[in-house]
């Protein structure tokens, strides 16, 4: 056999170590018995060094197909996942350039391999302009890869993102036209936050301002052009005022990345907006959203409330929370301590979350009201974990089943993941199982046998008054120039509408159902929610109707979950309800969850 005649010198020249005995013995075990891969004998092989390269390459490139494939697996060391112990071998010495673009072709016949990463590694202005001129220009090359992260496109016809960053870093400037290339294809990409240019010259950058302002160009195009001016080191302040001239025309989906070249441009006062637009937009990366935002604090600007805007956009993320800890504990702690005296409990839990990651003392004392009064249930119980992780300083899990049984099993596992899933289900936008299984009732609350409830010696029904599965619309007149129209789809979402005289329909909310309109005082009462593929989120919100023939809408208050219904129980008391609770409440807010009441 080839693989015989191609190792027999490397076998008599080499002791190879006593797990295989030569290169040509690992060979064969590995193709011979599936139980070894690969990995398990790479090391064996790196130890003996370039001969043994230099045989695998013979074979990669001549052998038959399963030769040549074991033989690329090995000498690609991209898949190298685990750091070496001190002074091992990790990767092999890297060949020339003409026999890495010889493999790569290989590659792209038996689509193993990858090989990009030993031709970046070279570290030559070749390598780089080989790799990125394939990239960009001629793309007759197959760069297969195994789909994952740092890959630009899963259809193996383009350059991992983590390789191109590495010719880029090579050529300096002079890679700028092919990275205004792949980041005009996708801005998003991993190459965005490493990527420095430095000496820039003028009439690249002017073009760079050109292409962020120019209205007719598509949004990737302008975003990458952001990008690539976040990355100059040095803009200068000529350029920055231009960047600042173009703010009117700066799409929605771009002004992330342009508040983030002002800020990196030495723009302070861009830093609070560059927050705000990423509350506005929290599928962006929230940890980078907080880039300077101490040195804009240290300089006057208000970065509390877009902050507090974030937070809540992005829900609680432990590790959001601590990068917030490590940069930007002064400026945090202003929004944080605003947001635990919202009346929107989930306002509430974030600001708990994130002082009980501070440690802030001197917030011990809200922190036990809300633990001692807070009208839900789940929100109290956080609120004593605050309190108690805040007093303790350090974890210690020894007495917890006393604060939230079962918390304790969430912190064998890992406990900064997992806080309301493990307060016996308490609330959350996202919703978990254990907090949907009875429609969103919390543990605490009894369990009502019938849909009879009382407050305070009222005693009111609570039924739904649609079936499950049923959809409907209907619609509320007001003196004739308001008209309501709320639906009810199920899973398919519903919406509300509102239409004054003379004017076209508005849609007021949308992907929520709304189960339930009551007339109030000055306007109209709106129950809403949607509970679907793990989903559990409600609300109250009110409309009303204004003299000039218009109309306002806002929220009034989160409910802990979707609602089946609503009723008025008294002169301006209301109940909203579902499967397990009643919560009571009037225009100023919730008042508390109803009691169970004896069947009539």
């Amino acid at each position: 056999m080839l693989l015989t005649m191609l190792l027999a010198g490397a076998a008599l020249a080499q002791a190879g170590p006593p797990d295989c005995g030569s290169v040509e013995s690992c060979l064969a075990l590995a193709l011979a018995d599936e139980t070894v891969d690969a990995g398990d004998i790479r090391p064996v092989l790196l130890a003996l060094g370039a001969s043994a390269r230099d045989t695998l390459v013979a074979v990669a490139m001549e052998g038959g197909e399963a030769e040549s494939t074991l033989a690329l697996r090995l000498l690609d060391t991209d898949k190298e996942v685990e750091a070496p112990a001190p002074g091992e071998a990790w990767h092999w010495t890297t060949g020339d350039l003409e026999t890495l673009i010889a493999l790569l072709d290989r590659t792209a016949e038996l689509r193993e391999g990858a090989f990009t990463v030993e031709i970046a590694r070279l570290g030559t202005e070749e390598a780089a302009d080989f790799l990125l001129n394939e990239a960009r220009e001629d793309r007759s090359r197959t760069f297969y890869q195994t789909p994952g992260i740092g890959t630009s496109h899963l259809d193996g016809e383009s350059l991992p993102d983590s390789d191109f960053l590495e010719a880029v870093q090579v050529l300096g400037t002079r890679a700028y036209p092919h990275a205004l290339d792949r980041l005009s294809e996708n801005p998003d990409s991993i190459i965005a936050p490493y990527l420095q240019l430095r000496g820039l010259e003028n009439g690249a950058i002017a073009d760079l301002l050109d292409r962020a302002g120019d209205r007719s160009r598509p949004v990737n195009e302008r975003r990458a052009a952001l990008v690539m001016l976040a990355a100059v080191d040095g803009l200068g302040e000529e350029s920055a005022l231009r960047l600042w001239s173009l703010e009117p025309s700066i799409p929605e989906a771009a002004r992330v990345d342009y508040y983030t070249a002002l800020a990196f441009a030495g723009q302070l006062a861009a830093v609070p907006k560059r927050i705000e637009a990423c509350a506005a937009a929290p599928e962006q990366a929230p940890r980078n959203c907080f880039a300077l935002a101490q040195p804009a604090f240290e300089a006057g600007y208000d970065t509390a409330e877009p902050t507090r805007a974030l937070v809540a956009a992005v829900e609680y993320d432990s590790v959001f929370f601590d990068y917030l800890v490590e940069i930007a504990d002064e400026f945090a702690v202003p929004a944080l301590l605003d947001m635990l005296h919202s009346n929107d409990w989930r306002e509430r839990y974030h600001a708990l979350r994130g002082l009980e990651r501070l440690r802030l003392t001197s917030a011990l004392e809200a922190v036990d009201q809300i633990a001692e009064g807070h009208w839900l249930p789940a929100i109290r119980r956080q609120a004593e974990l605050s309190a108690y992780f805040i007093r303790k300083g350090t974890f210690d899990g020894a007495d917890l089943d006393r604060l939230a049984p079962g918390y304790d099993r969430c912190v064998q596992r890992k406990w900064r993941h997992c806080p309301v899933e493990a307060l016996a289900g308490g609330p959350f936008s996202g919703g978990f199982d254990s907090w949907n299984a009875r429609d969103g009732v919390d543990p605490e609350l009894p369990v009502c046998p019938s849909t009879r409830w009382q407050w305070q010696g009222v005693a009111f029904d609570a039924q739904r008054s649609l079936a499950p599965g049923e959809s409907r619309s209907f619609q509320f007149l007001e003196d004739d120039y308001l008209v309501l129209t709320g639906t009810d789809y199920g899973e398919w979402y519903g919406s509300l509408v509102a239409q004054s005289l003379g004017r076209p329909p508005a849609v007021l909310a949308e992907a929520i159902n709304v189960v339930e309109i009551e007339k109030a005082e000055d306007g109209f009462l709106i129950a809403s929610g949607l509970a679907h593929l793990g989903g559990n989120h409600g609300a109250i919100s009110f409309v009303s109707a204004a003299e000039t023939r218009g109309y306002d809408h806002g929220e009034l208050f989160a409910l802990p979950a979707a609602p089946s219904g609503m009723t008025e129980i008294a002169d301006g008391l209301y109940a909203a309800f579902a499967r397990g609770w009643a919560l009571v409440f009037d225009l100023d807010g919730p008042l508390g969850f109803a009691g169970c009441a004896t069947a009539p």
